[in-house]
């Protein structure tokens, strides 16, 4: 992997760049205002986003001339915001799998967020990022000069012990990006939080995560997964058109999770990404694989199924993926990619046997080619055929299933 020589360490916002916690915590302290007396609007906190909650509270108290206990205020909006975690909290789409790609590329990650220890605790443990994914945390409490002063960018970069300019800040408050600049260190936005044209400062804005590559960190960077441009775009051979309306063969897979599965028995919708292959951190494709239309890109598929899996449960639908790899081999990608779904082992092709799936082979092994069946009560009900470009696979299948309903 080629690492350029000057950044080695991405240090991330919280509020607004992984969670979507903005509205939560503006839901919290509109109803601590309300239980004293006072009615406040959403409008009146966008000035202190990203200058912690001590400013974020203190200083719509002050615009409004109104009498305040902060540490109690503080404390009452926090209790509130907690009761609301673990139901309304998400993560941003992407911002798990960016996350996982810059420790795959080796770099160090950081969080600073001028929110207060407790809340960055809830937030990261409710979104799978929790402290010890992370090689250092920077609470609000920690500095005394709140966002856009640099101190808690610069705090992060002692704990890493890196250089500032050795830094990327990635924020998408208008503080955070004064104060990433002001510690001296690149910085991208996401316009999450406020419009791009607010965000200007910053030296790369993306409308989201999901946008967000490696090499927007650093043009020198890039990442193994990201897909390349140019990739041959596989045509429709017809060779899945008798699969819709198909009842599937009784064949046990056997998961990830260590039990066989039969597709064919499971009850409602299920949906099964077909793959050729995983790749694995610092092994090579095959020989000339990005020249076979439609085989490159099977982690970026897994990575979107990953990240949509909740809005899939909330359609009342499974996922599986399958491919011919082995059960072991699979479990590293599991593991590796944090996939909160099976993947299912079709080592003897008897699975894509029966169903005449379309297949390849590549320096002797035999891959099934990319494609996605949706599956009702154990029969075919839709196929995505060919599938490309892999990582917006997930989204079209959930534009399928909100259809279908």
């Amino acid at each position: 992997m080629n690492l350029p020589s000057r950044i080695r360490a991405v240090i991330f916002d919280m509020d607004g760049v992984l969670t979507d916690s903005e509205p939560l915590i503006n839901t919290a302290a509109i109803a601590m205002f309300k239980e004293k007396g006072l009615v406040v609007s959403p409008e009146d906190f966008l000035p202190f986003v990203g200058a912690g909650e001590d400013r974020y509270i203190g200083g719509v108290a002050e615009k409004y001339h109104f009498p305040l206990d902060l540490l109690g205020a503080k404390q009452r909006t926090y209790e509130i915001y907690l009761g609301l975690v673990p139901a309304s909290l998400q993560a941003f789409p992407g911002a798990r799998a960016f996350v996982q790609a810059c420790r795959e590329a080796g770099l160090l990650l950081a969080v600073a967020s001028s929110a207060d220890a407790v809340k960055i605790t809830a937030n990261l443990r409710k979104i799978d990022l929790p402290l010890d994914l992370w090689d250092a945390v920077v609470p609000g409490e920690e500095v005394q000069n709140k966002k856009p002063a640099p101190d808690i960018f610069l705090s992060a970069a002692k704990k890493l012990a890196v250089d500032p300019v050795e830094c990327v800040v990635i924020e998408d408050a208008v503080n955070g990006v004064l104060a990433a600049k002001a510690a001296g260190m690149r910085c991208l936005a996401v316009a999450q939080t406020f419009p791009a044209e607010q965000l200007q400062a910053a030296d790369v804005v993306r409308e989201n995560i999901r946008q967000v590559r490696l090499s927007d960190l650093d043009p020198a960077l890039v990442h193994q997964f990201d897909l390349p441009e140019n990739l041959p775009i596989p045509i429709d051979d017809g060779a899945c058109q008798h699969l819709t309306g198909l009842a599937l063969p009784s064949s046990e897979l056997m998961s990830t999770a260590g039990r066989w599965i039969n597709l064919a028995q499971l009850p409602g919708r299920v949906v099964v990404y077909c793959y050729p292959r995983t790749g694995r951190p610092g092994v090579d494709p095959p020989s000339g694989w990005d020249e076979i239309p439609g085989a490159r890109g099977c982690t970026p598929q897994a990575c979107a199924f990953r990240d949509h899996y909740a809005e899939l449960q909330r359609l009342d639908t499974q996922v599986f993926g399958l491919s011919t790899q082995d059960t072991d081999y699979q479990r590293e990608a599991v593991a590796r990619l944090h996939l909160p779904f099976e993947l299912l082992s079709d080592a003897s092709l008897e699975f894509a046997g029966h169903l005449r799936l379309p297949t390849f082979e590549v320096d002797g092994v035999t891959l099934i080619k990319r494609l996605t069946l949706i599956i009702n009560a154990g029969r075919i009900e839709q196929v995505f055929y060919p599938v490309f470009p892999p990582d917006k696979n997930a989204e079209e299948v959930i534009d399928w299933l909100r259809a279908a309903r």
